[in-house]
């Protein structure tokens, strides 16, 4: 009868204690997210500088791609001294074309990816605002834009065409994993 209630007490004692080791072993650090680099790609055998944004990588050391033939080196300023989340990304002549990983290490680990797109094109990036069309962006034929808008904004864009000639304008907001929902207008010169 002693050891049948000696059972029981080591039972109800390991029941009472679960719950506490359970709780205790949910605590957790917060995961880094890296959420934008911009510009979010390049063009094969250059070197572009790149700032980063993202959740928990205040501290964030090394960018690193998954293809190793892109590296990425902290921008330094004057005094020598790396600024913050920002680098110097070099592709390689020999990187392959594509929709590669980008990820940033911090002292929380490694964060979650983000899309960054190697191409054989130009490419241009947004300095200043283009919200009218006195302040349109000027794009060649045959490169791409990597910009940033504002929630519902109207962004501007010029770009020199000839008649008859055949024009692709491809939004590629999709491929890259954007949230933007883009509406593409195209007018002449007299609009």
């Amino acid at each position: 009868m002693m050891t049948y209630l000696r059972c029981w007490l080591v039972l109800l004692a390991v029941f009472l204690c679960t719950p506490s080791m359970a709780f205790a072993q949910s605590v957790g650090l917060p995961a880094p997210r890296l959420l934008t680099t911009i510009p979010m790609g390049a063009k094969v055998g250059s070197q572009v500088e790149v700032t980063i944004s993202g959740e928990h990588i205040e501290d964030a050391d090394e960018l690193t791609f998954s293809d190793r033939r892109i590296t990425a080196a902290r921008k330094m300023n004057a005094a020598g001294q790396p600024e913050a989340n920002k680098y110097v990304v070099t592709i390689a002549a020999d990187c392959p074309v594509g929709i590669h990983e980008a990820r940033v290490m911090t002292r929380l680990g490694i964060s979650s990816s983000r899309a960054f797109c190697v191409g054989t094109l130009d490419e241009a990036v947004q300095t200043k605002a283009n919200t009218t069309l006195a302040t349109a962006m000027e794009l060649k034929v045959n490169s791409i834009c990597n910009a940033t808008m504002t929630q519902r904004a109207v962004d501007h864009y010029v770009f020199e065409a000839t008649k008859g000639q055949r024009v692709i304008v491809d939004c590629a907001t999709r491929g890259i994993d954007s949230k933007l929902d883009a509406v593409v207008i195209i007018a002449d010169a007299v609009g």
